[in-house]
């Protein structure tokens, strides 16, 4: 009995210090020698290394082993609070390991290590205090960008560590360096009028996702009008994109007087914020409402796609097209529609959802229209506004995926499970051949699992759905099944649209992702929000939730 109550004081004592325990019964056959984290006062979307010394009863150093690392709150009591999971130790010397775990949010967590030699698990637990982030975060090099419930800040992802860390930004772009979120600014200078508006100060802010930076872009004075029914905000719209092999932005802004819209286009230089080129584009442009669109093909021709709205839906639209070497007009067309004109001429002018530009000869444009007849995809050749090819698709049921190099557009039908590719210089479609269907693994057992599964969540943003190897070899897709849920990621071959591989089989994925350098995200559900899980080659390497829903990737 006394030798009893000495086991149990003893067993009580390194409960409350902290140290390892076994899980399994017997001697132990190794236990921590030495459990060391650095930094010690992280800040929140830092990461810390956990250092392990591992020896046997007789101390020598044990080798060999598993596990994983898991990060809980405090009050930890199911495995679904786990916020972050990294599988995986790394062995840097005999009984030494090292494991990196990302803390994300402020607060108290437990940091929770097990490693196992296969007959037995030893389990270490360590509580960290993270505070708050008030300085920039530390640099990512292949960072994902995702637009979560606010449209002012953006979340920034890092696939190899976990991280997570907010950035402000109300759009993004993608340049050859690096995803900047951009910011503007207006304010006037002088005083405003009603009648004849004023003079405003037009400020851009560059954040750079790796390293969280801001660079700030004084565009000049503006005289412009007044927005109808406003006072004090100014006729002006901006619109940007990146250009795709050098580290520049494209600015297009445009400013109203009277009843007219003026537009230039401004290069700036991301490193030093310089204006590389300017220039005017000739002749205004009359509407009450100017919507621009500016994109750069792979080859780097600009295109910049204006449309000027009047209250009665009529006005007027011009497409212009730019070489990158001091902003050279190579070509302009420019016309008038109306609900009555033609609705090809219409669709390109005023579309349903707005497209992007294709083409590695003569560039190409490709929207989402709606008449009649119903919704449709069109591909149009700008210079000569021909529309090429016309596709009846459901826009809520299909993801659009330019090819890296501009060549073709492929199309994910998730609904039908069905995969097409419209070369972008003859507007032909090539169409899979094979259903994914027919090569699916999937049990009773799994359909039963899965109708039976909850999900909290609105349905995902369409454009999760599909995602492309860098190199445009490999299309990655979830297909929905009785949830919003997918079972899987399903991995096609872009030259031959077939299926040639199938990951994350029994897993119910929202959407998917691919970071620049290529490591693969899939997006599954959370009980607070989406969780990431980052795969090393087919398995998960890291499982990290963010703090709220996804809705898009900002690229």
């Amino acid at each position: 009995m006394q030798r009893l109550l000495v086991f149990v004081f003893v067993f009580s004592l390194l409960q409350s210090s902290g140290l390892a325990t076994l899980a399994s019964a017997g001697e132990p056959a190794f236990h921590i020698a030495s459990f060391v984290i650095e930094p010690t006062a992280p800040r929140a979307g830092d990461t810390v290394t956990v250092h392990l010394t591992v020896v046997d009863a007789r101390d020598q150093p044990v080798t060999g082993l598993t596990g994983h690392t898991q990060v809980r709150p405090v009050m930890n009591t199911v495995d679904e609070d786990t916020v972050a999971e990294v599988a995986g130790l790394a062995e840097t010397g005999p009984g030494e390991y090292v494991v990196t775990v990302p803390l994300n949010t402020p607060g108290e967590w437990r940091i929770v290590v097990t490693l196992t030699d296969a007959v037995r698990t030893l389990e270490q637990a360590t509580t960290i205090v993270v505070a708050p982030r008030l300085d920039p975060p530390p640099p990512s090099q292949a960072p994902l960008v995702f637009r979560g419930s606010s449209w002012v800040t953006a979340l920034r992802v890092d696939p190899a560590t976990g991280s997570i860390v907010r950035l402000l930004g109300d759009s993004a772009v993608t340049t050859a360096e690096t995803t900047l979120l951009i910011r503007r600014a207006t304010s006037p200078l002088g005083p405003i009028s009603r009648l004849f508006g004023g003079q405003w100060q037009l400020e851009l802010t560059f954040t750079d996702a790796r390293t969280g930076h801001d660079l700030r872009v004084p565009l000049g004075p503006v005289r412009a009008s007044l927005q109808p029914g406003s006072s004090s905000t100014p006729a002006i719209v901006v619109a940007t994109a990146g250009l795709p092999t050098q580290p520049v932005v494209i600015v297009y802004r445009a400013w109203r007087l009277g009843e007219g819209w003026q537009s230039e286009l401004v290069l700036v230089d991301t490193r030093s914020g310089d204006l590389v080129a300017t220039t005017i584009l000739p002749g205004a442009l009359r509407g009450t409402q100017l919507l621009p669109r500016v994109a750069a093909t792979p080859e780097g021709t600009i295109v910049v796609l204006e449309r000027a709205l009047s209250l009665q839906a009529t006005g007027e639209a011009r497409v212009t097209t730019l070489a990158t070497t001091a902003l050279a007009i190579q070509a302009t067309r420019r016309w008038s529609f109306s609900t009555t004109g033609s609705p090809d001429a219409d669709c390109l002018a005023n579309p349903a959802l707005d497209g992007g530009v294709l083409g590695r000869v003569s560039p190409r444009w490709f929207a989402w229209c709606r008449d009649l007849s119903g919704t449709w995809l069109g591909l149009w050749d700008l210079p000569s506004g021909m529309l090429l090819a016309r596709l009846p698709l459901d826009p809520t049921a299909t993801v659009l995926l330019p090819s890296p190099d501009g060549s073709e557009l492929f199309l994910v039908e998730t609904r039908q499970r069905r995969l097409l590719a419209l070369d972008a210089e003859v507007g032909r479609v090539r169409e899979s051949t094979r259903s994914p269907r027919d090569t699916s693994t999937r049990s009773l057992r799994d359909e039963f699992a899965r109708f039976l599964a909850p999900s909290a969540r609105a349905a995902s943003s369409s454009e999760l759905r599909a995602a492309l190897s860098p190199d445009g070899r490999l299309l990655y897709a979830v297909f929905p099944t009785i949830t919003d849920a997918g079972d899987g990621l399903w991995v096609f071959a872009t030259a031959t649209l077939q299926p040639v591989d199938r990951l994350l089989l029994g897993w119910l994925v929202h959407g998917v992702v691919v970071a620049p350098d290529g490591t693969l995200v899939a997006v599954t559900d959370g009980p607070t929000g989406d969780r990431l899980v980052v795969l090393d080659n087919d398995q998960p390497r890291l499982i990290v939730t963010v703090p709220e829903r996804i809705t898009e990737q900002l690229k």
